[in-house]
């Protein structure tokens, strides 16, 4: 049984660790401490997993000193990962972190000092990467069937034109709320995809007239991955039209032998031309994995810290992502290509 100290206890804090992790893994998990700002979030969320009063706290620093934990679970605004990340790794504690690694890169680059300095372990909540349509068109990519792939098309889509829709802490008043809060997702799904790291990437980020958010909420990003595959996104947090929404997002890989996607329907398709020109398309079976999503990131967690291999998301692979993010967001502010390998720790 691992002990756990929960930082963030309320919004998605509650929604997915509370009342879904952390009762998911109840005999693996046992919570001996929680701090949450808002104290009845913080007494709903305690009461809920048994935790006394004596592991109740409103304030981060007094929890790490005296909260016996192996794990430090952080599921609060992105603004606030990096703090705790650190506390818990100069504490001893193996962190387990909602993503973004954080929403400014000088305390990405600080995190993971603290973790290398340490050696505790790190894993961060890539979720997409383990529903059941990426992990299918995963599963025929690495098949080899459709051949060398030549680029990737990514596209996300939400109407959050009425103020204050999308309900995230201060979301609408960010500088860059569609890339620290939506896009992350979305290009590590692109680097999950190609199979690469990206090497290079350029585009536009903007904020319309008519938009209700302070920054940019809209962009289109190119890049070049390591791999020498070619990847686009389209983000969009003011869509009037066709939905792409989370967990409903669109993917096309296009392969030397065909193209494999899937859109809002969240159904995996193949698309191919025979010898006279004429195009297929088939539905592809989905796979049946024995866990998705974060459950999927908290049991490969939990091998590793018993032994067992490093997950998919480990921080040794996520801070790719990372850097992918700043690196897109630099490239927006300049109108120039950035490198991605520039924003990685020296």
């Amino acid at each position: 049984m691992k002990r756990v100290l929960l930082v963030g206890a309320g919004g998605w804090g509650r929604q997915k660790w509370v009342d879904g992790i952390l009762s998911d893994f109840a005999d693996r998990l046992s919570v001996t401490g929680i701090v949450d700002i808002d104290p009845q979030k913080l007494n709903d969320a305690a009461d809920a997993l048994g935790v006394p009063p004596e592991g109740r706290f409103a304030e981060m620093e007094p929890a790490f000193e005296s909260v016996e934990a192996d794990i430090c679970m952080i599921s609060t605004p992105p603004a606030h990962h990096a703090r705790p990340a650190i506390l818990a790794a100069h504490r001893g504690m193996h962190i387990l972190t909602e993503k973004p690694i954080s929403d400014a890169h000088d305390d990405v680059l600080a995190v993971h000092r603290a973790v290398n300095d340490t050696g505790v372990k790190m894993a961060v909540t890539q979720n997409y990467r383990f529903e059941i349509p990426i992990l299918t068109m995963k599963d025929v990519l690495r098949s080899g069937e459709l051949g060398r792939l030549h680029y990737l098309v990514g596209r996300y889509a939400h109407d959050y034109r009425a103020p204050g829709s999308w309900k995230v802490d201060h979301v609408h008043t960010r500088d860059y709320p569609l890339l620290i809060e939506g896009s992350i997702h979305h290009l590590d799904m692109l680097r999950n995809l190609s199979g690469s790291n990206c090497e290079t990437i350029m585009g536009y980020g903007w904020n319309p007239e008519w938009s209700n958010f302070k920054g940019v909420c809209s962009c289109l990003l190119l890049m070049q991955m390591d791999n020498g595959v070619r990847a686009s996104y389209e983000g969009n947090s003011l869509e009037a039209g066709q939905l792409n929404h989370w967990f409903h997002e669109a993917y096309r890989v296009e392969c030397e032998k065909g193209a494999i996607g899937v859109d809002r329907d969240q159904v995996v398709r193949i698309h191919r031309r025979d010898d006279e020109g004429n195009e297929h398309s088939e539905v592809v079976t989905p796979v049946a994995p024995p866990q998705t999503g974060h459950n999927t990131i908290v049991s490969e967690f939990l091998e590793w810290l018993e032994g067992g291999p490093p997950p998919e998301t480990q921080l040794a692979d996520n801070i790719h992502s990372a850097a992918l993010l700043f690196a897109a967001i630099d490239a927006i502010a300049s109108g120039e290509v950035r490198r991605v390998a520039d924003y990685l720790p020296a």
